[in-house]
C-alpha cells in the first residue's frame, strides 16, 4: 500500500486514527509513505511503515504531468495494489497518473475539513468506510520513544497541565495572542489546571510577551530552539515562576496562590 500525504504537520498526525485503522485493516500489508520524511519520521514508532519516500524528489514531478508515466516510476511503483492519496480537495490527475503508472486502486481521502466544523478524524472515518473499511475512530498515541530521564523537562509539580502551543509555521492562522490568554486562564480557573507554554521557533517573536504573561500569572514557559548536538530538547527559559495567583470571583486574580520549584532540564 502507497500512502501519498504530503500536507502539513498538524494535518499528517490528525490522519493518526485513520492511517491507525488501515493497518489494522490491511494487517500484514507492506506500507510505504510518501510525503515529507521528517515529517513522517513522528510515527517511527507508532506505525509498521516499510519507508517513507521524498515527495520533493524530481521523480514525482512526472505524476503531475501529461505523457506516459517513466519507466522508473512505474517500476517503483509496481509493488502497490492500493494508493491512498491525502490532501485537502480530490487531486484528478495525481490520481490518474497513478493509476496509469500500475496502480490497481486509488482512492482519495480529506486531509483537512472543508468547513472546520467536524473533527477530520470522523470524515475520514466516513470516507473509508465507503471504501469497505468501518471503524469508529478512536483517540492516536504519538509514540515518541524519549528517554524521560535524559530527555524530557521536569515540570514543578504533578499538575494535572494545560499545555498551549500558540504559533505554527503559518502566523497568519494563528490566533491572537490575547485569545490563548483568554482561554488558558478560562480552562485553568474551571478545571483546576495549570499552564505551561510550549514554543519553539514559530513563536519567537512571542517570547517576550509570554515570558512576562507567564512569569505575572505564575505559569510555566518551556522553550524548545532547534536542539545542538547532545543538547537537550527543552530549554526551560532563565526565569523561575514560584507562584500562581488563581483569579478570585471577578476573574482578576487576587485569589490563592499556589507555590511551585523551579522548572529544570533533565
Amino acid at each position: 500500500m502507497l500512502i501519498w500525504h504530503q500536507g502539513a504537520l498538524g494535518d499528517l498526525l490528525l490522519a493518526g486514527p485513520a492511517l491507525a485503522a488501515l493497518i489494522r485493516h490491511y494487517a500484514g500489508a507492506r506500507i510505504t509513505a510518501l510525503g515529507r520524511p521528517e515529517r513522517w519520521g513522528l510515527y517511527s514508532r507508532s506505525l509498521p511503515l516499510d519507508g517513507v519516500w521524498d515527495s520533493g524528489e524530481a521523480r514525482w514531478l512526472h505524476l503531475f504531468s501529461d505523457g506516459d508515466v517513466p519507466s522508473a516510476v512505474r517500476e517503483r511503483l509496481a509493488r502497490f495494489q492500493l494508493a491512498l492519496v491525502f490532501s485537502p480537495r480530490p487531486q484528478a490527475v495525481l490520481q490518474a497518473r497513478l493509476h496509469q503508472a500500475g496502480i490497481p486502486a486509488v482512492h482519495w481521502l480529506p486531509s483537512f475539513p472543508e468547513t472546520g466544523l467536524e473533527p477530520v478524524a470522523a470524515i475520514q472515518a466516513r470516507q473509508l468506510a465507503g471504501l469497505g473499511l468501518d471503524y469508529a475512530p478512536v483517540p492516536f498515541k504519538l509514540e515518541v520513544g524519549l528517554d524521560p530521564d535524559e530527555e524530557l523537562p521536569e515540570l514543578p509539580d504533578p499538575g494535572p497541565w494545560l499545555a498551549v502551543a500558540p504559533g505554527s509555521g503559518r502566523p497568519h492562522k494563528n490566533w491572537p495572542l490575547a485569545l490563548y490568554y483568554e482561554v488558558s486562564r478560562a480552562l485553568g480557573w474551571e478545571y483546576g489546571l495549570r499552564v505551561v507554554w510550549l514554543t519553539g521557533p514559530a513563536e519567537g517573536e512571542m517570547l517576550p510577551y509570554l515570558e512576562a504573561l507567564a512569569k505575572a500569572q505564575g505559569q510555566v514557559l518551556l522553550a524548545a530552539p532547534p536542539p545542538g548536538p547532545g543538547g537537550p530538547s527543552f530549554v526551560p527559559l532563565p526565569v523561575v515562576y514560584r507562584e500562581r495567583q488563581r483569579p478570585d470571583a471577578s476573574g482578576r486574580g487576587g485569589g490563592e496562590a499556589r507555590r511551585s520549584g523551579p522548572v529544570r532540564p533533565h
